[in-house]
Formats: C-alpha cells, structure tokens, sequence
C-alpha cells in the first residue's frame, strides 16, 4: 500500500511570496484570482493548484497536515467568503 505523503494548503497564494518559502513542503495552491493563478503556474510548475471555490479531491490526495495563508481575516470585507473557500478546498 502506498501512503500519500501530508500536504500543507496555501490558502491566497497570490503572486507566491509565501509560496517560495514552503515549495519544498510540496504545497497544494489556492488562488482563486486567474491573473494570479496563471503567475504561479509559472513560478511553481511542479506544484498541485486549485483555483476554483468548488470542491475538488482527488482519490490519491491526502490530508494536509496544514494550513498557510497570509489573508488578512479581521478587516477583510470578504472573510466569510475566504472561510468558505477554504471549508470547501481543503480535503
């Protein structure tokens, strides 16, 4: 039996600055904005992206062991929407 190794989930990967710093951990990429999407396909070709506020699994994907996200929640006017986006993202 193969095991799938945990993910961590970039909630708002944006133009991927913090994405740099955790492309090692093998990130899984949200970003809903198609602009930025498209960036970070360039910048991460080898990394998995979602890009869609639908939900999205895969039988082969695993559990993250993780959250990262560099969204500002307490001020944002879209807060309830960015919550569920990652209610429905993350596996």
């Amino acid at each position: 039996m193969v095991t799938s190794r945990p993910r961590i989930v970039e909630l708002g990967a944006g133009t991927g600055l913090v994405s740099r710093y955790i492309s090692a951990m093998n990130p899984v990429l949200v970003e809903r904005n198609g602009e930025w999407a498209a960036l970070l396909r360039k910048r991460f070709p080898t990394s998995r992206f979602v890009q869609s506020a639908r939900r999205s699994r895969s039988p082969s994907s695993s559990k993250p062991v993780g959250v990262v996200s560099s969204i500002p929640m307490l001020n944002n006017p879209q807060a309830d929407a960015i919550r569920q986006v990652a209610d429905t993202q993350i596996p």
